[in-house]
């Protein structure tokens, strides 16, 4: 009795400091990730014939570095641009979709016409835009505090081995602890780089379905593709459904609306269902039901940064978890087969 009493004060203590702290983790996390991304382009770097290895290892880091910032802010340039038309065409699309609402309604039989303006505007777009600029400038406000982090963070990424061996602690738990980071930092290196390759082949292909359709701003939408591949469960769901619905209001036809839906669908079913999980070369063995709620705890605590991030979380606290007799059963608990990831 009393063992769950404190449980739940410390889960509750937990979880408000996630919430509190919020912005001060989330762009140490993210940090993380943009680390985990520039080393796995130096790994790409330095399998590169004959001049890969012969390339020192802090040039290769700096080059990775430039590479992975150079084409951020590439592609942030272009969708600013995207963005930006698809604004200056909202009025076009606000025609389009009445138009597509009336013909709806007249097929079905239904004379009582609906006003796509006025129930645009009870939805009260100007807040909701006022939010997303909002957004927009904390993300732009926090990206020179992530890229401060990741900077430190590959100065002194060679370092952490030399602190481990210098903590006042016993070899059984030295060793212990080594292998703790050795197999997170594995296995969210792997999850990371399977997850962008795997989401950047599907955005260029779901690119090609959209420039053949002649979709306008494709890129955009299959940068959107991209992005949400990395939420679990719904977000290859959102990616496919949102640029389909897209295609009704720019066509007065129902043939681009299917060939995206049926398009796009396929690409996440071949990439996401079939390659992806070879390209892995092992199991996440997370139960879906944890995914589940991983992705919806997560997305409650940090928004769209936790629906983004809970997969590596729950990865690293099963890890984590495995590695303590007292936490071992929860960790059994939140794979998909019982057999744990790490022994």
């Amino acid at each position: 009795m009393r063992f769950t009493a404190y449980l739940t004060v410390i889960l509750g203590l937990l979880i408000h400091f996630l919430i509190s702290a919020k912005g001060i983790l989330i762009p140490i996390v993210l940090s993380l990730v943009l680390w985990y991304l520039i080393n796995a382009t130096e790994l790409l770097i330095e399998k590169l014939p004959v001049i890969g290895r012969a390339i020192h290892f802090k040039i290769r880091i700096a080059m990775a570095a430039l590479i992975v910032l150079i084409t951020g802010f590439s592609i942030s340039s272009i969708l600013s641009q995207n963005i930006n038309g698809i604004l200056q065409n909202s009025e076009s699309y606000v025609i389009n979709l009445q138009a597509q609402s009336d013909r709806l309604l007249s097929s079905l039989g239904i004379n009582n016409k609906i006003s796509i303006s006025s129930s645009i505007r009870k939805l009260d777009l100007n807040a909701w835009l006022s939010q997303f600029i909002g957004s927009l400038t904390r993300m732009a406000q926090q990206l020179s505090l992530i890229l401060l982090y990741t900077l430190f963070l590959l100065v002194e990424q060679n370092t952490i081995p030399k602190k481990i061996k210098a903590l006042k602690i016993s070899d059984e738990n030295r060793v212990r602890l080594n292998s703790i980071l050795t197999d997170v930092n594995l296995a969210l290196k792997k999850y990371i780089g399977v997850k962008f390759a795997a989401s950047l082949g599907t955005a260029f292909l779901s690119f090609i379905v959209l420039s053949w359709t002649n979709l306008p701003f494709a890129f955009f939408w299959a940068f959107f593709v991209f992005v949400l591949n990395f939420v679990p469960t719904i977000g290859s769901i959102i990616a496919t459904i949102i640029p389909a619905l897209v295609a009704l209001v720019e066509f007065d036809h129902l043939r681009v609306f299917y060939t995206i839906l049926i398009g796009i669908g396929t690409v996440q079913i071949i990439i996401g269902s079939i390659i992806e999980p070879r390209l892995y070369g092992f199991s996440l063995n997370i139960s879906p039901f944890i995914i589940l709620l991983s992705l919806v705890i997560w997305g409650n605590i940090w928004g769209i940064a936790g629906m983004l991030l809970c997969i590596p979380i729950t990865v690293a606290m099963i890890i984590v978890f495995s590695r303590f007799k007292s936490t071992r059963p929860i960790a059994i608990v939140l794979t998909q087969n019982g057999k744990l990831i790490t022994s």
